[in-house]
């Protein structure tokens, strides 16, 4: 650990590092709780037959190492059930349904958080601060491209939706 980082957190009382270590935790519950229902919405408009991952299962994000892994399992599962529902349909039209966007913010953000533990290891000033430098950029390009990958997934539920809606008979009760 650097000597700076190391006398900041001995000047830090305790019971504050507490209050930030819980505030983290829940912050970082927050945001994939966020996300864990998004997902968890658009797994439930994929046919039950063509899911490969159950909708309650996207909440495996919460809890905080479980995350960088699952991350990887949950964008796979998603888009690999949006191409069973196409192919299905004999719609090649829709590609990879965003799996390499999706499977980009998973690295990014599995790089970003190994990244910003370095200041935990030490290395030096200037490794510390490249290191914070290329978390920050990482986290926030996997974050972006997070967002995106939840766009393409949502135009693909709509797309879904909109081709249920035009193929069902009319007076067949489906709207």
């Amino acid at each position: 650990m650097n000597l700076d980082t190391q006398e900041l957190l001995q000047s830090i009382p305790p019971g504050m590092i507490t209050c930030m270590a819980v505030f983290g935790f829940i912050f970082w519950g927050g945001f994939w709780a966020i996300f864990a229902v998004i997902f968890q919405r658009n797994l439930k408009a994929v046919p039950e037959e063509h899911r490969k991952l159950s909708p309650y299962r996207a909440w495996w994000l919460v809890p905080f190492p479980v995350a960088f892994i699952w991350l990887f399992v949950v964008v796979s599962r998603i888009s690999a059930s949006w191409k069973s529902v196409f192919q299905a349909r004999g719609d090649e039209t829709v590609g990879q349904c965003g799996k390499p966007v999706g499977m980009t913010s998973a690295v990014l953000a599995l790089v970003s958080n190994l990244l910003s533990l370095q200041i935990f290891v030490g290395g030096g000033e200037l490794i510390t601060s490249i290191c914070g430098i290329l978390s920050t950029v990482s986290g926030l390009v996997g974050f972006i491209a997070l967002i995106v990958y939840l766009v393409l997934i949502n135009d693909l539920k709509i797309k879904s939706q909109k081709a249920t809606t035009e193929s069902a008979p009319i007076g067949s009760g489906i709207s």
